[in-house]
């Protein structure tokens, strides 16, 4: 059985039909993900690289500033977009694509200097296989270096294959040089015409993983929205129940202390009773965004709306006399920024703080600040008691 060969021309066609189909679908896909920013850069990007080799393929037929300038200058541009459209996906900040617009700018010119003035494929592979090489490094960081709380398997998909489309381009560009002038390049040799596979294997991942990540993303956020009230963003009772043990048991087997804050705004029935549900929404919605904004620097502090106008605050690593001075002042927060929308009054909220002790389990520290709180009730309201007082 004769071997299959597939010349350069052959694999144009290849590239073409895959990179124009999967920019059509991420054109498509884009408009349904209108908070995601780079689908369209870098489906620009892919239709980019697709229409560089349509051109290709018309060497020999077409005006070669048609077929190599521009044609080549279309596939710097869809790896340059490419780049861009990933740095946005992964929330990925540099000053590189400015370096990049600069080489791009560059390639164009040496691309028609070695064209016209002094004709010579290899200095063009050398030029192309450069830009593509460096591109190709700025993606792969791009996806490892990039901010973006992604899965790290689809984003290791899409890097790996960057990193080995640039190395095997920086090669290709010392074997461009030094290899026999070459007179005809759609009937150059296997190492250039693997380059054309390597980029197939290049789109056929980032396909694959961006769907991969980008679902990934959504079922991250399917599982985030469970973990919240939806009135006030505040974590819900699913995080007590499912959450909150685990912390607290962790916390106590590393010997690290625990305190707990039970707290609710006062007369708040009077608030709904007099003003009706809509005020008392307002108010509560008002007091999330105070207490959201009390633990917006820590990674050690877990708010959840435990219900009706009753909030939990767990504090890891803090003792009853940190636990007590931040209820303070949250307190003092509150009965300043927060009142009533149609009295004006001022919403005060009681406090009730306790810390885990050796013996003790999550439920008999949240009874130990619910008692604290009803005992800043019982002294007037508008006040924190701790346990370790009572």
């Amino acid at each position: 059985m004769e071997s299959l060969t597939l010349d350069i021309r052959t694999l144009n066609i290849i590239i073409v039909l895959f990179s124009l189909l999967y920019a059509v679908g991420l054109f498509i896909y884009q408009t349904t993900q209108q908070k995601s920013s780079g689908l369209k850069p870098l489906a620009a990007g892919i239709f980019l690289i697709g229409v560089g080799p349509f051109l290709i393929v018309f060497r020999g037929i077409a005006p070669d500033w048609l077929t190599i300038v521009v044609a080549n200058s279309f596939i710097h541009l869809g790896f340059l977009c490419t780049f861009y459209g990933i740095s946005l996906i992964r929330n990925f900040k540099s000053h590189i694509i400015h370096v990049l617009l600069f080489g791009f700018v560059i390639s164009v010119g040496a691309l028609y200097f070695f064209t016209y003035p002094i004709p010579s494929i290899n200095f063009r592979i050398a030029i192309v296989s450069a830009y593509m090489s460096a591109t190709s490094f700025a993606t792969f960081w791009a996806l490892i270096k990039g901010k973006h709380d992604d899965a790290k398997l689809p984003v290791l998909l899409m890097a790996i294959p960057f990193l080995s489309l640039g190395i095997m381009m920086f090669v290709r560009i010392f074997y461009g040089l030094y290899e026999p002038q070459l007179t005809n390049y759609l009937m150059a040799g296997k190492m250039h015409a693997f380059s054309y596979v390597h980029v197939l294997i290049l789109l056929v991942s980032i396909s694959l993983s961006m769907l991969w990540l980008f679902n990934s993303r959504l079922v991250k956020s399917i599982h985030h929205l469970s973990l919240k009230d939806p009135l006030t963003g505040l974590y819900n009772r699913r995080v007590m129940d499912n959450v909150i043990p685990n912390l607290v048991a962790r916390a106590k087997e590393r010997k690290n202390s625990v305190s707990l804050i039970m707290t609710d705004i006062d007369n708040f029935k009077a608030i709904n009773d007099e003003f009706g549900h809509i005020v008392g929404d307002d108010t509560i919605e008002k007091v999330a965004k105070v207490l959201t904004q009390s633990a917006a620097n820590s990674e050690n502090i877990y708010i959840v709306r435990f219900g009706g106008d009753e909030f939990m605050i767990l504090l890891l690593e803090s003792d009853i006399n940190n636990a007590y001075e931040y209820a303070e002042n949250l307190r003092k927060q509150l009965l300043s920024d927060v009142s009533v929308s149609l009295n004006g009054h001022p919403c005060t909220m009681s406090f009730g703080v306790a810390e885990l002790g050796l013996d003790d389990n999550l439920d008999e520290l949240l009874e130990n600040a619910d008692s604290a709180l009803y005992q800043a009730k019982n002294l007037g309201r508008n006040q924190v008691v701790s346990n370790s007082s009572m």
